[in-house]
């Protein structure tokens, strides 16, 4: 059957599933396994901080982990968007007594305070807590659970919220809520967040002499005239993943360099960016992805971002005659100092959610 022939969904997914092994990925899945299988190998929990900028890929890097382990122990991983017949999600398996959750993921709520992470990391146990709880009763709820699901490796997404926005933790009261974990119940602890994240672990000793790794996952060179590059390698991939029969030349040098440039290198923004553009192009009944519609969907995306600047046509990579990579980088990168001026706004007087309150 032809590509074309196929669902919407179908169609789309296979971009959207694309995983690339990398060197960086390789290397952070690494990072990830050894905190797992240092479990109970010390007095004390252990923990690790892999961080990089939004699209870099380690949210995808956790889940492959977590999908790994889940066939390696005979299970599955069950998304928290699709969760089982209990009402269950994440690495399960089924045990005589029950069942336990070998490795947990904890997604940090952008206004996140101390209490709200336990209350988060409850939630992900399958625990809803009373909210008029304290603190330390939420640990105290936090630590039982998590020994009697014989959690080995927590994974906090998203960690630098709990330093960000709306009442923020300082550092030094993140780090002392991660220290607790490792101590008590002494469950591994791997971090992913933005690069100021490592703040957490450099904001006291007794967190940073815990710590056995520190990583941050870089974006891919721009290096499109070496074929058997990392970066040429991905491009292949994400052409042979587009949802058509005709070829759309993202595999191409002068293409790749352009995807490079307005993604600044990050798989995950090249992918939302040719998403977007392979959405618009089946809708309208189009047989490839044409530069065309790769301006479009990148200055669509640009534009939704709060407080940024329009990319005009006069600088969007796929539409310019001649693009030049290091002048559109110095163009990019103020965009995103605007953008990161407005996200990251200490002590932001915005709503906390019900939940996390």
């Amino acid at each position: 059957m032809k590509k074309s022939q196929l669902e919407r969904t179908e169609r789309l997914r296979s971009i959207s599933s694309l995983l690339v092994e990398t060197v960086p990925f390789t290397e952070a899945t690494d990072i990830i396994r050894r905190t797992y299988n240092n479990w109970h190998t010390r007095a004390e929990g252990t923990c690790a901080f892999v961080v990089g900028e939004s699209g870099a890929g380690k949210t995808t890097v956790a889940d492959d982990f977590l999908a790994m382990t889940a066939r390696d122990l005979g299970t599955e991983y069950v998304a928290e968007t699709s969760p089982d017949a209990h009402g269950r999600w994440g690495l399960i398996k089924e045990t005589e007594n029950g069942f336990i959750r070998p490795v947990l993921k904890v997604f940090a709520a952008p206004t996140a305070t101390r209490k709200g992470l336990l209350f988060d990391l409850l939630f992900a146990l399958g625990i809803r807590a009373k909210k008029n709880s304290t603190e330390t009763d939420l640990m105290a709820l936090a630590r039982r659970h998590l020994m009697a699901q014989q959690v080995k490796l927590l994974i906090f997404d998203e960690t630098h919220h709990i330093i960000d926005g709306h009442k923020k933790a300082t550092a030094g009261e993140a780090a002392g809520l991660l220290k607790m974990l490792l101590i008590q119940p002494r469950v591994q602890i791997v971090c992913l967040g933005l690069p100021h994240t490592v703040e957490i672990l450099t904001a006291t000793e007794q967190l940073g002499r815990r710590c056995i790794a520190q990583y941050e996952i870089p974006p891919f060179r721009d290096n499109v005239h070496v074929p058997e590059g990392d970066f040429m390698h991905f491009c292949r991939a994400l052409e042979r993943a587009l949802p058509f029969d005709r070829k759309s030349g993202l595999d191409q040098p002068g293409m790749a360099l352009r995807l490079h440039g307005a993604g600044a290198g990050y798989v995950g923004r090249i992918v939302h960016i040719t998403l977007t553009a392979a959405e618009l192009a089946i809708d309208r009944g189009l047989p490839r992805v044409s530069a065309a519609l790769l301006g479009e969907a990148y200055r669509d995306i640009t534009t939704k971002q709060k407080n940024s600047t329009q990319i005009t046509d006069d600088i969007n990579p796929f539409l310019i005659e001649e693009f030049r990579p290091d002048q559109f980088a110095v163009i990019r990168a103020r965009l995103e100092a605007q953008n990161a001026d407005s996200t990251r706004q200490r002590g932001q007087k915005t709503p906390a959610p019900e939940f996390t309150k």
